[in-house]
C-alpha cells in the first residue's frame, strides 16, 4: 500500500466527543466511559476527559468502542512503517479502523487516508499494532490481530490486549519481549524499544513524539 501524504494531519484538533459505547481495557477488565464525554487537549500537551462526574486527566491507553469497530488515540504517538522507513508523529484524537481487506484506515477531523502497515509507539511503553504480529514472552507465543496493544514495562508488567478476542494477559517480564511479523520483515524488542529489519539492522526507536514532524 502506498503512503498518501495529506495536510490534515498537521491541523490542530483540541476536543473530541466520545460516542458508540466508548471504553478502555486495562488489567483484565473493561472500563466503560460515559456516552458524550469529551476529550480535550490542553495547551500543556496533556489530555483531559470531561463527563457528568467532572474533569480529570485521561490515561494514555487507546479508547475502544462497544458499538463499532476501531479505536481513538488519546495522545500523540510515533507512527512507524518499517518496510519503507517512513515515520512521524500521529497526532492525538486519531481514529483507527479496520478495512475489509485487513488494513487500517486512519481518520482525523473527518478526513481519511490509508497508511502503510506498521505500528504506533508512544515513546515510552505502549505499542499499538496496525497489522498482525507474533508476540513472544515468558514462554507465550501469541498471534495478535491489528488494533491490539501491548504495554511493556521493564520493572513492572507486560500487559497484552487482544483486539480480536478482547482477552487480556498481564505478567511481569522474565526476559525478552518481542513482536515480529510472520513474513520476517521486522521485529520489535518491546522492552529495549528497538526494531530490527529483515537484514539484521537494529534501530533504536524515538522516545519523543513532539520532536517529529506530523504524518502528512
Amino acid at each position: 500500500m502506498v503512503v498518501i501524504i495529506n495536510q490534515f494531519f498537521t491541523e490542530e484538533v483540541m476536543s473530541y466527543e466520545l460516542k458508540d459505547g466508548p471504553c478502555q481495557y486495562y488489567g483484565g477488565s473493561v472500563y466503560p466511559m460515559e456516552e458524550g464525554a469529551v476529550l480535550t487537549r490542553t495547551p500543556e500537551g496533556t489530555t483531559v476527559v470531561t463527563d457528568s462526574s467532572g474533569r480529570r486527566d485521561a490515561n494514555d491507553l487507546p479508547i475502544y468502542y462497544q458499538e463499532r469497530d476501531g479505536l481513538t488515540t488519546t495522545q500523540d504517538m510515533i507512527y512507524y512503517a518499517p518496510r519503507s522507513g517512513v515515520h512521524g508523529r500521529l497526532e492525538h484524537f486519531t481514529d483507527l479502523r479496520l478495512t475489509s481487506l485487513g488494513g487500517v484506515t486512519v481518520e482525523r477531523d473527518g478526513k481519511t487516508m490509508d497508511l502503510e502497515n506498521g505500528f504506533l509507539y508512544d515513546g515510552g511503553d505502549l505499542y499499538i499494532f496496525m497489522e498482525p504480529v507474533i508476540l513472544t514472552f515468558n514462554g507465550y507465543k501469541l498471534l495478535l490481530p491489528p488494533l491490539s496493544y501491548v504495554e511493556a514495562v521493564y520493572t513492572g508488567n507486560v500487559m497484552v490486549f487482544d483486539y480480536g478476542t478482547k482477552e487480556f494477559l498481564m505478567e511481569p517480564p522474565m526476559g525478552a519481549v518481542t513482536a515480529r511479523i510472520e513474513t520476517g520483515d521486522y521485529e520489535i524488542a518491546l522492552i529495549n524499544d528497538s526494531m530490527t529489519n529483515n537484514v539484521g539492522k537494529r534501530t533504536l526507536l524515538f522516545s519523543r513524539p513532539e520532536l517529529l514532524e506530523p504524518v502528512g
